[in-house]
């Protein structure tokens, strides 16, 4: 991702490509974890507790990165990507529709929403505001669900908002935190929050508070919590990601590959790692994280990222999606 100053290498932003490698490795992880996570308690916890920031993070990244205008060329890139990778994906589960994104699709039907959004959020005065409300009165209407993104586009709006109009003052923020005070409360809000949030359905944000079974204040509690504790979660992960360059930072610029094809790999293998689970848990879990650095590294190769940047016509730019 280029920081908002520009270009050039020496503006980058390296604690932003650092927090996005890291992201991206969760995203594949925990998606290695969903089909393994009910034949563990530890495990289901673990995959609660990436589940409570790794999306609002990349989502408050995406926000930071987002210019104030969204430029009509970039709508069509992301529409072209979803329709070609909705369809792909579809075909291997036999199954079509083109208005509810099949599992991690969603996320290109919710950015276009975002970015196109910005310029109306632009003309409030407090947006943040107005994304958090939004985000929680969204949950009483049964018909703002899995289609069209709808429930997940609301829910972690205001992430986006966050990032855009106030993400570079966090990330000053984030630098001058006492990184002893930070740790201990990010870890305890991501613990607690694991532990309690039973239904992993509340973090996945697709579903009303009718489908979760919820009602009346419990709802608003139980919303209020989750979006606590992501802020939170991001925080402290952007309090420890050091800012400076890795020989994998560059991995940062290229999430928007990896992100749309480890899928195809992930519901490959899925059948090996349950059976694999169901004689020894903890080799599942090794198998998922081998699996998961194996594909980070190979979905973001040169030539793998040439090609989608392509589709998106942007194969002569280093610039990110996300």
């Amino acid at each position: 991702m280029q920081s908002k100053s520009g270009n050039n290498n020496s503006n980058r932003i390296y604690l932003i490509d650092n927090t996005k490698v890291i992201l991206i490795i969760l995203v594949v992880f925990a998606h290695f974890l969903e089909a393994i996570n009910s034949f563990s308690s530890d495990i289901s916890i673990l995959y609660r507790a990436i589940y409570i920031f790794h999306m609002p993070a990349l989502i408050f990244l995406a926000g930071f990165n987002t210019k104030s205008q969204f430029s009509k060329q970039r709508v069509i890139g992301l529409l072209f990507l979803y329709i070609i990778f909705q369809t792909l994906y579809s075909l291997l589960i036999n199954k079509y529709s083109i208005l509810t994104p099949h599992w991690i699709m969603w996320f290109i039907p919710s950015l276009i929403f975002w970015r196109l959004s910005i310029h109306l959020f632009k003309k409030t005065r407090y947006p943040f505001t107005i994304a958090i409300i939004l985000a929680i009165i969204s949950g009483y209407f049964p018909i703002i669900g899995y289609p069209l993104s709808l429930s997940r586009t609301f829910v972690f709006l205001p992430f986006f908002i966050l990032g855009h109009f106030h993400g570079e003052r966090i990330l000053l923020l984030c630098r001058k935190y006492n990184k002893a005070l930070i740790l201990p409360v990010g870890i305890a809000a991501i613990s607690v929050s694991s532990y309690f949030i039973i239904d992993v359905r509340w973090l996945y944000s697709s579903f009303s508070y009718q489908s979760l079974g919820a009602e009346g204040i419990n709802s608003i509690i139980m919303r209020t919590i989750c979006l606590v504790s992501s802020t939170i979660g991001i925080i402290t992960l952007l309090t420890f990601i050091p800012d400076k360059k890795f020989t994998w930072s560059s991995i940062g610029t290229k999430i928007l590959p990896i992100y749309l094809l480890h899928g195809f790999f992930v519901i490959s293998l899925k059948n090996v790692v349950i059976v694999l689970a169901s004689y020894n848990i903890a080799a599942a879990v090794a198998l998922a994280a081998v699996s998961t650095y194996i594909l980070v590294k190979l979905l973001s190769s040169e030539k793998i990222s040439k090609i989608i940047y392509a589709i998106y016509n942007y194969s002569s730019s280093k610039k990110s999606v996300i």
